[in-house]
């Protein structure tokens, strides 16, 4: 997994998290922008990336949006007029259910839900 694309989508990095039951397995990345506090929290060994965001803060028992994808590799692609987009990719296709694109402003989540799955 190239975690490379998406700490520089970010300008962060992602960091071994104390709470992990095994070293090194679950890593997280917080960004803070005008629009609110994004964390991401990727599991290594299954592959889970979950996405929080809030206006205050993304750790609290209900965060203002909550999201998990499968996830082992990223790619960023350019939004014509708008900015890089931060696509979550399993296996080899890219997951068209979750983008976040970076703003002017910070960061911008687009999720769509596919209710026959």
């Amino acid at each position: 997994m190239n975690l490379g694309k998406a700490e520089e989508f970010f300008g962060t990095k992602f960091e071994a998290d104390a709470g992990a039951l095994v070293k090194g397995n679950l890593l997280s990345l917080r960004v803070s922008s005008e629009n609110g506090i994004l964390t991401a929290m990727l599991v290594r060994d299954t592959k889970d990336m979950f996405i929080r965001v809030d206006p205050v803060d993304p750790d609290q028992a209900f965060p203002l949006g909550e999201y998990a994808v499968k996830c082992d590799d990223f790619a960023i692609v350019q939004a014509k007029g708008i900015g890089p987009v931060l696509i979550f990719e399993y296996e080899g296709v890219r997951n068209n259910f979750i983008a976040i694109t970076k703003t002017e402003n910070g960061f911008s989540i687009s999720a769509r839900f596919d209710h026959d799955t």
